[in-house]
């Protein structure tokens, strides 16, 4: 957020780099944050995989019928969004508990958390890398962040203090409802929190703020 009041309200995406359809909330969600500078953004890094255990839920990739229709639908939100098609790593999904921890190292930064995010996402579903290791965390970052509090994070993220923090987070996501990935929860004042499940969501969550999304995010819809 912009002045850091969230005086109009809060808006909480969890979310698992893994999650294509995150990354598409992440685009939206960072346009918001310029236009809506009186509403809290809140990015939480989650174990999408064992969200979906716990709910016995089933992964697009896991039903090859969803699967195929998932991709198309992800390349034309892209193209609705004007970004660059959606490029899939090789080995996909793969394992991302080194860069969720990393992220977790940010809960107190949003900016920094904002940016490693989206330098993430850019790798993974623009040029089709997969981030598994600390050394392709430190080759995504590059200089995007100060040397020193990438090696920060990174000792962080190697921390048991890491993995009891992302722990929390998932458990704070399932408390809230989650069954995937990305889980938004809207906080507006005198109003109960609601909650939306997916990236094609905005419009309603507009209108809980009464006010128009950007001008981009419509042609999204």
């Amino acid at each position: 957020m912009a002045d850091g009041s969230g005086a109009a309200g809060k808006i909480t995406m969890y979310f698992d780099v893994v999650s294509p359809f995150s990354y598409l909330a992440w685009l939206q969600l960072r346009q918001i944050e310029s236009a809506w500078t009186d509403v809290q953004i809140c990015l939480r890094p989650f174990k999408l995989g064992q969200v979906v255990r716990a709910t016995k839920n089933v992964v697009p990739g896991a039903v090859p019928a969803k699967a195929k229709w998932a991709y198309i639908d992800l390349q034309r939100a892209a193209s609705a969004a004007g970004i660059s098609p959606i490029r899939m790593p090789a080995v996909f999904p793969f394992p991302t508990d080194n860069v969720l921890r990393f992220l977790s190292a940010f809960a107190s930064d949003p900016p920094s958390l904002m940016l490693a995010t989206g330098v993430f996402y850019n790798a993974i579903f623009t040029q089709g890398r997969a981030i598994v290791t600390p050394e392709d965390i430190r080759r995504e970052i590059g200089t995007s962040l100060p040397s020193d509090v990438v090696e920060t994070a990174l000792r962080f993220a190697a921390s048991p203090e890491s993995r009891s923090v992302l722990k929390k987070t998932t458990e704070d996501a399932l408390a809230a409802g989650a069954f995937g990935a990305p889980t938004i929860i809207v906080d507006v004042p005198n109003r109960k929190s609601q909650f939306f499940f997916g990236s094609d969501r905005f419009h309603q969550i507009a209108a809980l703020f009464n006010r128009p999304l950007p001008d981009q995010q419509r042609a999204m819809l």
